[in-house]
């Protein structure tokens, strides 16, 4: 499982999350750090500005580094087939966009509180791609960073194109609090069974 951290954290953000799965879910977990020094200052990383023209800009590193992290795997033995793309905020508009124009679809997708990447183009992304792809979506109605609106978007386009979703939202902002640390558990349970 690839497990990516959010705008403006520090690289090591997820591990606390990271070894909570772990504990529970038979899989190895990877943390990588983004690519880019946050520009609202240090120890922050981030995969790309939020400004829409610098986003679309930065994309493509952002894009490069995620694969590099994919092909390492792949070298080590781990196919697309056993591959979970993962994030929160920022990481999961990676993981959702590497799974919808990246070189391979993983076998499945966690995202937190995440949502589209503005400034990039509709017509690039390729949702059929879910079909049949265990989709794990959780989002707090208050979040005052991405809107709710957003995860209901994902959720909505994610079905239509034949993914297995499973939506969990929840009462609070942009958080992975107790209850989608455990459904997230559960959904990791059941895609990655050997």
């Amino acid at each position: 499982m690839v497990l990516m951290h959010g705008y403006g954290a520090p690289g090591d953000d997820l591990v606390d999350l990271g070894e909570t799965l772990s504990a529970a879910v038979p899989a190895r977990f990877v943390m990588p750090a983004a690519p880019r020094t946050w520009l609202g200052g240090p120890p922050g990383r981030a995969w790309f500005e939020r400004e829409p023209s610098l986003a679309r800009a930065q994309l493509p590193a952002a894009s490069r580094a995620v694969d590099g992290v994919i092909a390492t795997l792949a070298d080590e033995g781990v196919p697309a087939s056993r591959l979970v793309l993962a994030g929160f905020s920022q990481g999961a508009m990676m993981a959702l966009e590497r799974s919808l124009r990246g070189a391979v679809t993983p076998r499945a997708i966690v995202l937190l509180s995440g949502g589209a990447i503005r400034g990039v183009d509709e017509g690039e992304l390729d949702w059929s791609r879910l079909a049949n792809v265990p989709v794990f979506v959780s989002h707090g109605r208050q979040d005052p960073i991405l809107p709710f609106s957003g995860a209901e978007t994902m959720v909505r386009r994610a079905e239509a194109a034949g993914a297995r979703v499973t939506f969990v939202p929840f009462d609070g902002g942009h958080s992975i609090p107790p209850v989608v640390r455990s459904e997230v558990t559960r959904f990791l349970r059941e895609v990655v069974r050997p």
